[in-house]
């Protein structure tokens, strides 16, 4: 039991620091880079159930182990939405809070034309046919050799989503105001937290 506590804290310190260095990273630039996604896909990713996102292009290096923006395209597709009502996104979704109602226009209230994450992306890794990926993930994403699979690490989630214009490829995102001061002050309160654990 021992070994399991000291594992399972060992990971959650593992998580604190990545998510730690994401925040500080953004926090030394004045815009964010930022890649626009269809949804479900882009949400599944900003709730930390899609680690990696499948493109027929790869991330420059460059922007390698770096904070990438999420933004939500502003057209929920036929197969989006069909998708929606398929596991695992179903799951997924629900856990995440979203639900299903057909009174409403978007039957799944998705954060459309809306920033609504800041990851870090560790790096784009061109698909084999021996690219080793679990069955869960591989239903989220397109894994046909020769693409390029975009892998994540940490994911913070904005407390508030941001309306923004997406475009095409890689494109420069101005945060509000609101948006910096949210993420100083999340990286303020688990300094903070790591600091009264070192003293516990």
């Amino acid at each position: 039991m021992t070994s399991e506590t000291e594992e399972r804290d060992s990971t959650m310190q593992q998580d604190t620091t990545a998510l730690m260095q994401l925040l500080t990273s953004v926090l030394q630039h004045d815009t964010v880079t930022a890649l626009s996604f269809t949804d479900p896909w882009g949400t599944a990713v900003a709730i930390g159930a899609k680690k990696m996102e499948t493109r027929s292009w790869p991330a420059p290096r460059k922007y390698w182990r770096g904070p990438l923006a999420l933004h939500i395209s502003g057209t929920l597709t036929a197969e989006a939405k069909w998708v929606c009502e398929r596991s695992p996104f179903r799951e997924v979704l629900h856990a995440a809070g979203y639900a299903s109602d057909m009174r409403r226009r978007f039957m799944w209230e998705l954060p459309l034309k809306q920033v609504i994450a800041i990851a870090w992306l560790e790096e784009a890794e061109r698909i084999s046919a021996d690219f080793h990926v679990d069955e869960q993930e591989r239903s989220f994403g397109n894994y046909l050799p020769g693409r390029y699979a975009w892998k994540f690490g940490a994911v913070y989630r904005l407390k508030q989503p941001v309306l923004a214009v997406g475009r095409l490829g890689l494109w420069q995102w101005t945060p509000a105001v609101s948006v910096w001061d949210e993420i100083q002050q999340m990286l303020d309160g688990l300094r903070a937290e790591g600091q009264v654990e070192s003293h516990a």
